[in-house]
């Protein structure tokens, strides 16, 4: 793991095309099973949402990013497609970060009330990340993927 990182140092922006790259590094370093470019593209392509977050190194200036994540937004929810932070910055709140990114979104409009994402079941660091983050699990979809949802409590405008 990389020194203690200042949060407040983390830049959550949109992904642009050269951000890829670093993005699908990532993704290799961080599941057995990642996506390729294809499918980053694919996301890009549609109704899919991609951010990344962004650390400035104090000495030299040079950006790095160290995180992206992938969502929907549907009428009523919010899907998590994928979420993923460079193993040398695990553990330090970038995911968090992001996360609350989303539930704030989902917060400021009130018709999107749950926050869903699946997770195979051999991934334990990311159940035990999301279920620090208040999601619970519910019955599984399948052989090998679960589901987490997060409903937030929104009043009835």
């Amino acid at each position: 793991m990389k020194d203690t990182i200042n949060i407040d140092q983390c830049l959550i922006r949109w992904t642009v095309r050269g951000d890829l790259s670093e993005c699908v590094k990532i993704e290799q370093a961080c599941f057995d099973f990642p996506w390729d470019e294809e499918e980053f593209i694919r996301c890009l392509k549609g109704q899919s949402i991609c951010l990344v977050a962004e650390l400035k190194d104090d000495i030299s200036q040079e950006k790095q990013i160290v995180a992206f994540m992938i969502y929907k937004m549907l009428e009523d929810k919010i899907i998590l497609e994928n979420i993923a932070v460079h193993p040398e910055y695990q553990r330090q709140g970038i995911g968090r970060k992001m996360i609350e990114k989303l539930i704030n979104k989902m917060k400021q409009c009130r018709r999107r009330q749950e926050l869903i994402t699946e997770v195979r079941e051999t991934d334990i660091d990311t159940q035990i990340f999301l279920r620090k983050m208040d999601f619970c699990a519910v019955p599984h979809l399948s052989g090998y993927l679960f589901r987490l949802s997060q409903v937030i409590d929104n009043p009835a405008v």
